[in-house]
């Protein structure tokens, strides 16, 4: 048996959606843990932070985060998640996912 299969074994596929929906974790926490720990790794000088919202269409209404967003490469409304993600910009290069958070209205 390989791991990969021992991992997959009982897991159904909205397996993401059930751990986004739990209530019991604290995400605002994890997201400051995973971004102290980035930002201590970075020791560039010249840096700096990337916020970028992103509109993800989606076509599902009972998905956590599906609501109407206005999509400026667009121009129109559509259906979907909207992601905001706050990334470090430095001469090493950039550092994706300091914290990100679904914005539904």
């Amino acid at each position: 048996m390989f791991a990969r299969e021992g991992l997959l074994q009982g897991m159904d596929k909205d397996v993401l959606y059930d751990t986004l929906n739990r209530e019991d974790l604290n995400w605002r926490k994890h997201h400051e843990q995973v971004a102290r720990k980035v930002l201590s790794s970075y020791q560039a000088k010249n840096s700096a932070f990337v916020v970028d919202d992103t509109v993800v269409r989606r076509f599902g209404y009972k998905m956590p985060g599906i609501s109407s967003h206005f999509d400026h490469t667009l121009g129109r409304h559509v259906m979907g998640q909207q992601v905001v993600t706050l990334d470090l910009a430095s001469e090493e290069g950039l550092c994706h996912w300091i914290a990100n958070c679904l914005l539904a209205r």
